[in-house]
């Protein structure tokens, strides 16, 4: 059965014809996706890449911010007391402590 299959020419179109014809519509149709699914794949990919950088920025914005909320914190329980006898000095009300408080955390922050 095999040599009797491998026997028989194969079979190709005659050019302009109608079998050739359909043949090449369907070849660059078939063409057209493959490009098409190429370049679908680099913008994904493209757009991956961009939103992963953007990510990877975010991350390590945000992790300043929280270092930098961090030192202040921890600046301000070390220097408190420093802090307080400046502003005992300069006589300033009880309700003004609070913007004061973040006045001096922000300075702290500004200074890294």
């Amino acid at each position: 059965m095999y040599f009797r299959e491998r026997e028989a020419q194969p079979h190709f179109v005659a050019p302009n014809t109608f079998e050739s014809e359909w043949a090449q519509r369907w070849r660059a149709l078939e063409e057209m996706e493959v490009a098409q699914k190429e370049a679908l794949d680099k913008q994904f990919k493209e757009a991956r890449e961009k939103l992963e950088s953007e990510m990877d920025q975010a991350i390590q914005e945000h992790e300043a911010v929280l270092m930098r909320q961090g030192f202040c914190v921890t600046v301000f329980c070390l220097k408190q007391d420093r802090c307080d006898e400046i502003f005992l000095a300069l006589k300033i009300r009880p309700e003004v402590w609070f913007l004061t408080t973040i006045l001096r955390c922000f300075l702290l922050v500004n200074m890294i």
